[in-house]
């Protein structure tokens, strides 16, 4: 006849136990510049990429794989996006950029927790998570160590983080120049390219 107690006060314990392990913390103190290689799953896509931040919104993606969108870079300059390949250099307005697409959520959410804006922390350990949302989308980072190590949306999409953001990687003089002074080389339509690039059918995630 006390079993049934007994096992309702055990579980309550259980959950005091493991809601009392996690607690407030705030936010990581992330780097304004730095370069750090990534992992990233869209979906059943994986992509290999170097992330670098040059300076306050001002982004660039250089993917390594896979081999068809490799050397492929993506730059963001504030209301500038660059896309270069194959020594063709294309210019469109950022705002063409779909804001669901892995470049804009993960460049953004960074940008979210570098300036620590509507960003909630806890922390189980020496693990600290923060999650947010930008354009919509919410997203959580685990940190280890006060060094990012994922960031993921519920939508499919994870960026793993290989580099510390503490140890920033000064980028090739030609990538500063790039990520600073885009050019257009290449006149398309950028709804047209934008489409290309960044569909669902599309080689860029």
């Amino acid at each position: 006849m006390r079993i049934k107690p007994l096992i309702t006060v055990l579980a309550a314990c259980v959950c005091l136990c493991s809601c009392s392990s996690q607690s407030s913390a705030k936010p990581c103190e992330l780097d304004e510049k730095f370069s750090s290689q990534v992992k990233i799953t869209n979906g059943e896509r994986n992509y290999t990429a170097t992330l670098t931040r040059a300076d306050a919104q001002i982004w660039q993606m250089e993917f390594t794989a896979p081999e068809t969108v490799a050397g492929l870079r993506l730059g963001f300059t504030g209301d500038v996006c660059t896309l270069e390949m194959q020594g063709l250099k294309y210019e469109l307005d950022r705002k063409s950029v779909p804001q669901w697409s892995c470049a804009s959520l993960c460049c953004g959410a960074l940008e979210e927790m570098i300036a620590k804006r509507g960003v909630s922390c806890t922390a189980q350990g020496d693990t600290v998570t923060e999650k947010g949302s930008v354009n919509g989308h919410d997203f959580t980072a685990q940190f280890e160590g006060g060094k990012i190590k994922e960031l993921t949306f519920s939508d499919q999409l994870k960026c793993e983080f290989y580099f510390s953001f503490g140890d920033f990687c000064t980028p090739p003089s030609s990538t500063i120049r790039h990520l600073g002074s885009p050019s257009t080389v290449a006149t398309d339509s950028s709804t047209s390219l934008a489409d290309t690039f960044f569909s669902p059918f599309g080689p860029f995630p």
